[in-house]
């Protein structure tokens, strides 16, 4: 029992920790905008042009998607066909979040972790830049957070299939003091 408490509490607090890397990701959406203005402005009213910003733009793009996707997969807010399952019973729900991730996406991320390490250690070792004049000096930053972003889509994968076990297995609700135990 003392072991399921502890998973709880580290459930929790690692829950905690993505929606505080989702949030904040959520605030690179301004700054995306406000450069998106700035290029355009540029462009179109002062005939200026800086690949950088365009590039810049791209990974601000991506650090959005690769650190908002734990905290979608926490929130359950992924593409998901509810044809069904918006009627089943929150067990049967359970169940099949419990299967797809322990058979599904899981697997899945043990597999993209290392490939995406390899990228990105291949793009670093080499000091990779980009391939266009004036285009950003180093794009293995980004490449570091591909995975990076997997590890923290596998770290909620994993609390997630906690949470589903506990919907399909629910632990006695702890008596109360001063309740008779019928003897």
């Amino acid at each position: 029992m003392i072991m399921v408490v502890l998973m709880d509490q580290l459930v929790e607090r690692v829950e905690a920790a993505l929606a505080w890397i989702g949030k904040a990701a959520s605030w690179l959406n301004p700054l995306l905008v406000l450069l998106i203005i700035i290029e355009v402005v540029a462009r179109y009213w002062m005939a200026m042009s800086w690949i950088w910003l365009g590039e810049l733009e791209w990974h601000l793009f991506a650090l959005m998607f690769l650190l908002g996707a734990s905290y979608t997969l926490q929130h359950d807010g992924h593409v998901r066909v509810d044809v069904l399952y918006q009627r089943w019973s929150p067990i049967a729900k359970a169940w099949v979040n419990l299967l797809g991730h322990l058979f599904l996406l899981i697997p899945l991320c043990l597999f993209v972790i290392p490939v995406a390490w390899d990228y990105f250690f291949t793009a670093w070792t080499r000091g990779e830049s980009s391939g266009d004049p004036g285009g950003l000096p180093a794009i293995y930053p980004i490449k570091f957070l591909i995975p990076a972003a997997w590890v923290l889509l596998l770290t909620q994968a994993v609390a997630s299939a906690w949470k589903a076990t506990q919907v399909i297995f629910p632990r006695p609700a702890p008596a109360s003091p001063g309740s008779s135990s019928g003897v």
